[in-house]
C-alpha cells in the first residue's frame, strides 16, 4: 500500500483528484498539532474522499509526531453509514462532489446502512483517539470511566456531522471528563450532558411548549427523546 503525506485538504483533494479511479488504497499520513507543521484534521480528510468515492478505515499511531489513516476506494458492494451519507449530502451541496463520488453515493442509496443511528458500542472516535493519545493524563481518566459512560461519550460524539460540530463535541467531551462530570441517561441508549442542554435553551429562550423543547433537544443531540429529557432539566431548578 502506497504510503502518502499530506499537508493540507487542498493538497489531499488534488491527489484524490488526480489518483481517485487508478488507485485502490492509499495511507495518508499527517502531522500532529504538537509539531506546529501545517495538517488537516480528520473530518476534512473524510469529507474530500467522500467527494471522490473513497472512505477512511483504520487509523494508526506511527510515532509521536505523526499518524496515518487508510483510505480506500469504494466498490459497488459497499455500503454507507448514516454518518457518510449526511456528509455526503452536505457535499453534494457545496458542490464538491466528483461524478464517481456521485455514482458511488447514488448506488449506496440501494443497499441499507450498515450503522442505522450509531452503533449500541461504538468505538472511540478518531478525533477524541488522537487527543487522548497525546495526553497520558486524560488517558488514564478515561481508562476510568465505566464502559457505559465511554459508549455514551463516542455515541454521543459520533452523531455530529459536520466537523466543526464533532470538535466541539470532542472538546466539550474531553472537558467534562476532566472534570468528572459525567452524561446523564435518560431513556434507552439516549445520553445527555445537562450543562450543554441548559446552556443551549437559555440561548434559544426557554418555552414551556413541548414541540418548541422538541426542536431544542433535536438540535443539541439529534434524539427523540425529548420528554424524558424535560423531566431531567425540570429538576435542575433554572432560572430561565
Amino acid at each position: 500500500m502506497k504510503e502518502i503525506t499530506c499537508f493540507s485538504s487542498r493538497e489531499w483533494m488534488n491527489r484524490l483528484e488526480r489518483n481517485h479511479k487508478k488507485e485502490e488504497r492509499v495511507f495518508l499520513i499527517r502531522y500532529k498539532k504538537h509539531t506546529g507543521k501545517e495538517s488537516f484534521n480528520q473530518g476534512e480528510a473524510m469529507n474530500e474522499a467522500i467527494c471522490f468515492g473513497w472512505i477512511d478505515t483504520i487509523l494508526k499511531r506511527i510515532d509521536d509526531d505523526r499518524y496515518g489513516v487508510t483510505f480506500v476506494k469504494r466498490n459497488k458492494n459497499s455500503r454507507w453509514s448514516d454518518n457518510t451519507f449526511a456528509r455526503a449530502r452536505e457535499m453534494i451541496r457545496l458542490g464538491k462532489m466528483s461524478k464517481f463520488g456521485l455514482e458511488m453515493f447514488e448506488l449506496g442509496l440501494t443497499k441499507k446502512t450498515y450503522d442505522p443511528g450509531i452503533p449500541k458500542n461504538s468505538d472511540m472516535p478518531n478525533g477524541l483517539k488522537l487527543e487522548v493519545e497525546n495526553d497520558k493524563g486524560l488517558k488514564d481518566m478515561f481508562e476510568k470511566l465505566a464502559p457505559s459512560y465511554k459508549r455514551g461519550y463516542y455515541r454521543w460524539i459520533s452523531r455530529a456531522v459536520r466537523p466543526e460540530t464533532r470538535m466541539k463535541s470532542v472538546k466539550q467531551c474531553i472537558e467534562n471528563v476532566r472534570k468528572n462530570r459525567k452524561l446523564s441517561v435518560r431513556g434507552k441508549d439516549v445520553w445527555m450532558d445537562v450543562d450543554y442542554v441548559i446552556k443551549r435553551i437559555k440561548e434559544i429562550g426557554w418555552s414551556e411548549d413541548m414541540d418548541e423543547y422538541r426542536r431544542v433537544q433535536l438540535e443539541v443531540l439529534g434524539t427523540f427523546w425529548s420528554y424524558l429529557s424535560f423531566v431531567r432539566i425540570s429538576s435542575q431548578s433554572l432560572t430561565l
